[in-house]
């Protein structure tokens, strides 16, 4: 009785997001500054990330992704709902540089998200 309910309140769920437009999220992918331990210096300055990838994963069967163009820029097409949001370099080298956090998408037509990745070493 229990699964079938959870089956119900799922379609319901999915049916109510199917029938809501979509939201833009868009925004820049950078690194932030790199300091060197033993310095204390700027090894690498700020810098906007050409081909940036952006993962939107909300829940278990949803995921989109956008790549960022030359420019780091990047910009996607969501239905509202509740996603975490992963970044990197590139889509080979998930651990060189990263980023998460939470989004809800909600009754905005128009999100603005910067991305700003922690560099973590070459991949």
């Amino acid at each position: 009785m229990k699964v079938l309910l959870s089956c119900i309140a799922l379609l319901f769920t999915v049916q109510l997001v199917l029938g809501q437009k979509s939201i833009t999220v868009s925004g820049t992918v950078t690194i932030e500054p790199s300091i060197n331990n033993m310095t204390g210096k700027v090894d690498k300055p700020k810098r906007i990330v050409p081909g940036g990838y952006v993962k939107f994963r909300g829940g278990i069967w949803s995921e989109y992704s956008v790549k960022a163009d030359e420019k780091g820029k990047y910009s996607i097409d969501l239905p509202p709902g509740t996603y975490m949001v992963y970044a990197t370099v590139t889509d080979q080298c998930w651990m060189c540089a990263e980023f998460m956090k939470k989004l809800v998408l909600g009754t905005k037509a128009k999100v603005k998200l910067d991305i700003y990745l922690v560099f973590l070493g070459e991949g």
